[in-house]
């Protein structure tokens, strides 16, 4: 997504508070109707225990309990043999925190999205990934004033892609047509084979940009990469790649959830807050 801020960092500002503040703080309303399932240990496996769970509404999602449990989570990665993670760095020299994995010869093979947290009073818990060989460790920081339960997300990956297949539009209209409470479609909204994933290339190659590319199973990859594209046409196309956005994203969370899940609501209320966001703040010049 590319939005009309001339700053970077603060365009990462705005919308990392817009977006997490405002839309995964929803999540946490479903994530507590829907009580914990299996525990996360520090190494980010499955186990029992009470400190921190996965939410039964969504296991890509991990609720922390209480402040005695632990701050770092490791997690593998998808990296190969002689390749590299390297931290995305801004224009300040601050990491964005986003980490890309390279090969042997310094090829960008994709990359994880920047980890995020929030705690039970919707306020941004400060979270960072720090490398340690082949795994990514996700450090929270815990405040006096933090408020338990802590919502975070395991390590969202997305593989580089070079543009060159079939655009597949045909995969961006929901041919249920539900209204957004009646289920799980048949089909979602898929990256276009001629979308190019390089955050190197700049805002227009990297899906959602500073806001979460997935809401927990929820992928807004393909909507934001078909939104991405629809920018790049040449004209003033706003409006319409706008709306288009809105009806991809609500079409992926009808995918991902069905009208039992609290987290169906929650992702339905997010879409309209990354909706919000380009209407704001999006420049399709």
């Amino acid at each position: 997504m590319r939005f009309s801020t001339a700053s970077k960092e603060l365009r990462f500002s705005i919308m990392r508070k817009f977006v997490i503040t405002a839309a995964l703080g929803a999540a946490l309303t479903g994530l507590l109707a829907a009580g914990p399932a299996q525990a996360a240990d520090s190494t980010g496996d499955a186990s029992t225990g009470a400190a921190a769970s996965a939410s039964v509404s969504d296991p890509n999602l991990i609720v922390v309990k209480e402040a005695s449990a632990p701050h770092m989570y490791t997690f593998d990665t998808i990296l190969p043999s002689g390749g590299k993670l390297v931290p995305v760095q801004g224009s300040d020299g601050g990491n964005t925190g986003e980490v890309l994995v390279t090969g042997p010869k310094g090829e960008f093979l994709g990359s994880y999205d920047a980890p995020w947290a929030l705690d039970a009073a919707n306020h941004p818990v400060p979270v960072s990934y720090r490398i340690s060989g082949s795994t990514l460790v996700e450090e929270m920081n815990f405040a006096a004033d933090t408020k338990f339960p802590v919502t975070t997300g395991r390590p969202a990956y997305s593989e580089a892609t070079d543009g060159t297949g079939a655009p597949d539009d045909d995969t961006s209209s929901d041919p249920s047509g539900a209204s957004g409470i009646s289920g799980v479609t048949s089909k979602k909204v898929t990256i276009p084979g001629n979308y190019v994933y390089n955050p190197k290339l700049g805002t227009l190659h990297d899906y959602c940009t500073s806001s979460p590319d997935k809401y927990g199973s929820a992928d807004f990859r393909g909507p934001c990469a078909r939104h991405d594209l629809c920018y790049a046409k040449k004209g003033n196309h706003k409006k319409t790649c706008d709306a288009q956005l809105l009806v991809d994203l609500t079409t992926n969370c009808r995918y991902a959830y069905g009208s039992w899940n609290p987290m169906h609501f929650t992702c339905i209320s997010t879409a309209g807050v990354y909706y919000g966001a380009v209407t704001a703040y999006g420049d399709d010049n």
